[in-house]
């Protein structure tokens, strides 16, 4: 493909395509022994068409192991670390929005998209209600036992009954919030 004005964009993408060719498989965040023993369990259970015990059986199971049993399972994590190290490193070097326009061919296209690492994922502000939400949950007014959507019908209805001066402290807050998220971004 020519280098023009017109084309330039398009050249960069293609260059960041064939980087991300190279790279090893995209992980989806580092993952310790145990999850990549559970993984393992996963995997094989799934062949073998065993049903899949509790959590605390394979925890159990996960217990039971000698060391050089988990060595496999140390190795694989250390691996799958390295490979996120280097993931997030060329991520950063590549920029949040031309991983953003990588994510949509890759969509486009029918393939999954590519992780974005936490230090890159916009920052959003979070509605009023939502702060109100976290600071009932906090104070333990409403409980999430039953369920976060039963919990979350119950704040609603409590934020309807407050009136919109009350409801104006909490969209301060989260405008509040917003910011100082941004600023520590802004210094990162």
């Amino acid at each position: 493909m020519l280098m023009s004005p017109g084309n330039l964009d398009e050249v960069k993408l293609e260059k960041l395509r064939a980087e991300l060719m190279a790279l090893p498989e995209s992980p989806q965040g580092t993952i310790s022994e145990y999850g990549c023993f559970v993984r393992h369990f996963q995997r094989t259970s799934a062949v073998t068409r065993e049903f899949e015990p509790k959590p605390t059986k394979v925890f159990e199971m996960w217990k039971a192991l000698s060391d050089t049993e988990r060595q496999q399972f140390t190795k694989e994590a250390r691996d799958n670390q390295l490979r996120a190290a280097e993931y997030d490193e060329w991520a950063q070097a590549v920029g949040y929005e031309s991983l953003r326009q990588i994510n949509r061919d890759r969509v486009l296209s029918g393939k999954k998209r590519l992780r974005m690492p936490t230090s890159l994922r916009q920052v959003r502000k979070l509605s009023g209600f939502r702060t109100f939400l976290e600071a009932k949950v906090a104070s333990g007014e409403i409980f999430t036992r039953n369920g976060f959507a039963a919990a979350k019908k119950h704040a609603r209805e409590l934020w309807s009954e407050l009136d919109s001066s009350q409801q104006a402290v909490y969209e301060a807050q989260s405008e509040a919030d917003y910011h100082q998220r941004l600023s520590a971004r802004s210094e990162d």
